[in-house]
């Protein structure tokens, strides 16, 4: 309850209550109190008795500790000081989930409790003048096989088990029955799913149509058993990976009345097979309306699918619950939660797909040509939808809890959903803090499809791209801040003007370097062409790129006059920068505009077609550092190189100019060997060649050292 979140508790503390209120079957604030609202029911500060319900919702079971009860118990008195709460809540206006079993019948003077399925009747005692408040009822009889009515109240029981009111309040007010079935649905809210309704006798779509005549047709149908349901669903990936749609048609097979529904839905995880779920899903929804308006009918539905694994699915629901990393749980737990009660049956058929592409229409069976009529439609549906304006993700009619993030529902298992969201904001402070990308530029990257993309690729190339970003790759900058002695300079090894960091990497002026990124960019280029990007969008990427951040995008759309529809992703990525464009981090924009500039529908996967893009733009990346390790790592022309062999060229004419001073007769030949060029050779026999003569010298010292010390030892000999 966020009642008691209000009071400042721990999270320890809102766990261990919050255990204590599912033993309790609380939901809301206003279940601890009585009939009044403002006095606290006594009972709930006692652990509830096994077996007994005290809420109609099923709660699932917990461990409770006698100790838990005491901060319980704390927290409800804070909420209601001295047994009272501060403000009296309002009236009843809906029917709780609170099981209520003290009624009192004023025309009767009688106090009655509902116990299970029979009922004890109180009458009033002989009060002797006691005010009415007061007035005790003792018990009379029981009635079995009866259910009550009357006013609320909260009653307490004596010693001599004799019932005394303690608070009363009125039922709330009680609702009508429906008329018809539309009204059922309007109840239920969520009527995006009926956008589209139309029945044959009515005007108009949708739950507010008109209906010209009844919908007893409907009723009689599943009387008889002459109602049959035909569903179908789409997906087109194609068109869009997070769009599917769903089609169900009811008809009479005597009268040929029907219902027609198409739907589409927004979600992360579209898929054919969800389509087929929601068509089936609608079908149950209209029939428990149905049933709401008729709770005693009875007779049958057949209800036809050409998708097997949904059919024997919705068939085959459990009937408590829903497996927690079951797929699209939310369509199957609406269905199981409210549609496995129906007072008629329901029948369930295979129906084959596409029947139409082998056999002529008028050979085919109903419910084949009604499958038929669905795929159309929910194609029609599909297809119809603006790209530019897709509605967001909702919930479905009577759908009791939904879960979104990131204003996406999450239709099954959470987990991955949940951590994407909270690494994304954790990202973005990081990102904030390291000055990669302040706020509103973080929000305008297209990360789900960076994302994709960098579970796409090998790791090692996962790790050059967060390397890259966050500037920590082994430039000669970081290498000088580390201390390697074999760095001396942080200056770019090919300008020598700028310190070499991440984003020199693909600034250097050296001619070699611009030569090579415009020959990357052209390849990148070519690849986005053959994927049916509009010439105009590769232009612009490629100006943009050669233009090394010295000119906005939004500039060059301006200078080449390009048409206006590339402003709005133009002004997102110069928010971005051009830096991070070729990190691979595109605006969030890009999608829509490619989409809308492919009219002939050359590119079939927006997604796939992103994917490549980023691909591409890390490649330019990672080409500007592999001629950057070239120039650095080359064993010929390579920094290292160079400086190896001017340490090299040092060394020789150290040992050159010593000449045989300190070499052996055995040893003066190596000064005879001519050494080659270092300019023209790795240097490796030359290097052989210096420690060959730097050992040779140590040798001749040792040598030498060594006939001293011989001879030093003998002339103390002969003295001695």
């Amino acid at each position: 309850m966020k009642a008691i979140e209000d009071l400042g508790y721990s999270k320890e503390e809102c766990r261990i209550i919050n255990l204590v209120r599912i033993h309790q079957q609380v939901l809301f604030e206003s279940d601890i109190f009585e009939a009044d609202g403002q006095k606290l029911d006594s009972s709930y500060l006692s652990k509830r008795p096994r077996g007994e319900k005290w809420s109609t919702v099923l709660f699932p079971s917990t461990k409770v500790q006698p100790n838990h009860f005491t901060l319980w118990q704390s927290a409800l008195q804070q909420l209601a000081p001295g047994g009272r709460r501060p403000r009296r809540l309002g009236k009843m206006t809906h029917e709780s989930h609170k099981i209520w079993p003290w009624r009192l019948l004023d025309n009767h003077g009688a106090l009655v409790r509902q116990m299970g399925d029979n009922v004890d009747v109180y009458k009033l005692c002989n009060t002797n003048g006691r005010r009415s408040r007061n007035k005790l009822y003792e018990l009379d009889e029981t009635i079995e096989d009866a259910q009550i009515q009357g006013r609320i109240c909260s009653v307490t029981l004596d010693d001599r088990s004799r019932a005394k009111i303690s608070s009363i309040t009125n039922p709330p007010p009680s609702v009508d029955d429906p008329s018809n079935f539309l009204d059922v649905l309007k109840e239920w809210g969520h009527t995006w799913i009926w956008h589209d309704l139309q029945i044959s006798n009515g005007s108009g779509k949708g739950v507010n149509l008109r209906l010209q005549g009844t919908d007893e047709w409907i009723y009689s149908a599943i009387q008889n058993g002459t109602l049959i349901a035909v569903s179908d669903g789409s997906y087109i990936r194609e068109w869009h990976p997070e769009l599917c749609s769903a089609a169900m048609i009811m008809e009479c097979q005597q009268s040929k009345n029907r219902i027609v529904v198409p739907m589409a839905e927004h979600c992360l995880q579209a898929n054919a097979y969800r389509g087929e779920l929601i068509g089936l899903m609608a079908i149950h929804l209209l029939l428990l309306s149905f049933n709401r308006v008729r709770p005693d009918l009875t007779g049958s539905v057949h209800i036809y699918s050409d998708c097997l694994g949904a059919l024997h699915k919705v068939e085959h629901l459990p009937p408590r619950r829903i497996p927690s990393r079951c797929r699209h749980s939310d369509v199957l737990k609406t269905i199981m939660l409210n549609c496995s009660d129906l007072t008629f049956k329901r029948l369930f058929s295979h129906v084959k797909a596409h029947q139409e592409d082998s056999e002529e229409w008028s050979k085919l069976e109903r419910e084949s040509q009604l499958n038929c009529g669905c795929d159309l439609a929910a194609k029609d549906q599909l297809l119809g939808i603006d790209l530019s304006d897709i509605p967001r993700q909702k919930q479905f009619p009577l759908e009791a809890a939904a879960l979104f993030v990131g204003g996406h529902k999450v239709t099954t298992d959470s987990g991955p959903v949940i951590r994407y969201e909270a690494q994304m904001k954790e990202a973005r402070a990081v990102f904030h803090e390291r000055k990669v990308l302040m706020g509103e530029a973080f929000d305008e990257v297209a990360w789900k499809d960076v994302h994709r993309t960098l579970h796409s690729v090998p790791k090692m190339f996962q790790i050059f791209a967060c390397k890259q970003v966050f500037d920590v790759s082994a430039t000669f900058d970081n290498l000088k801040k580390r201390n390697k002695e074999n760095n001396p300079s942080a200056l770019c090894p090919s300008c020598g003007i700028c310190k070499e960091k991440g984003a020199h990497i693909l600034l250097c002026p050296e001619e070699g370097r611009v030569e090579a990124l415009g020959k990357l960019s052209h390849r990148l280029a070519v690849n986005m062409v053959e994927l049916g990007t509009d010439r105009d969008l590769v232009f612009l990427m490629l100006q943009y790129i050669r233009c090394r951040g010295t000119m906005s995008m939004e500039d060059i759309c301006r200078e080449r006059s390009l048409p206006e529809a590339f402003l709005p992703f133009a002004r997102s990525q110069d928010t971005i920068g051009w830096r991070r464009f070729l990190e691979g981090m595109v605006s969030k924009r890009l999608p829509d505009l490619a989409r809308d500039l492919d009219a002939e529908g050359d590119i079939p996967n927006i997604a796939k077609w992103m994917e490549s893009l980023i691909t591409n733009l890390l490649e330019v990346t990672h080409g500007m550092w592999i001629y950057r390790n070239v120039v650095v790592h080359d064993e010929l022309e390579g920094v290292y190189a160079v400086q190896g062999r001017e340490r090299l060229q040092r060394a020789i004419e150290e040992q050159q100019e010593l000449g045989d001073e300190g070499l052996g007769e055995e040893d003066k030949w190596l000064l005879e060997v001519n050494l080659a060029d270092l300019d023209s050779t790795s240097g490796e026999r030359e290097a052989y060649w210096v420690l060959a003569v730097e050992m040779a010298r140590k040798k001749f010292e040792i040598r030498q050292r060594d006939r001293v010390t011989a001879s030093s030892a003998i002339d103390t000999n002969e003295e001695g």
